[in-house]
């Protein structure tokens, strides 16, 4: 009967063992699949945190970008526009064909110059800003002149 009950027992412990062996196998198993998984899901979002990174960036790159071509866009106006002066107050033609306002306009500028003293700028091109208005009581246009260098704007420059 010992030895009956010795082997028995020797019989459990080896099922027990083996088990045990086994249950070990399969947390061993599911611990490596589980690591697995957290490093593929690690994987996962760090491509993600890199593609995130990457989009901001190109965002702010283009921000960037945009910002800056509207300071050269701006820096490119100012300068072209340092040559420009405005007159106010500069009496309207009172012809009615346009080219023949323009000539009259030209003999008039022309001779503003020379009474101010300005014979040696150089203009370059001038208009008048603004619509004619066909009210006789109208406030006349501005004209602008282009002239052919800042220096000549500011030798005579009095505004």
């Amino acid at each position: 009967m010992n030895k009956r009950m010795d082997d028995l027992s020797e019989t459990v412990f080896n099922k027990v063992d083996i088990r045990h062996s086994q249950d070990s196998d399969n947390a061993e198993m599911s611990q490596k699949r589980v690591e697995e998984k957290v490093d593929e899901l690690m994987i996962a979002v760090n491509k993600q945190a890199k593609t995130n990174d990457h989009l901001v960036h190109d965002c702010v790159e283009q921000a960037v970008r945009l910002k800056l071509d509207e300071d050269q866009d701006e820096m490119n106006e100012i300068k072209k526009r340092k040559t420009n002066v405005i007159i106010h107050g500069f009496k309207e033609p009172d012809e009615s064909n346009a080219d023949e306002r323009k000539k009259q306009d030209e003999t008039e500028l022309v001779a503003l110059l020379h009474e101010i003293g300005c014979d040696d700028v150089s203009v370059e091109s001038y208009t008048r800003l603004c619509r004619k208005d066909d009210n006789s009581g109208a406030k006349p246009r501005p004209v602008k002149l282009v002239v052919a260098s800042k220096n000549q704007k500011d030798k005579y420059y009095v505004g």
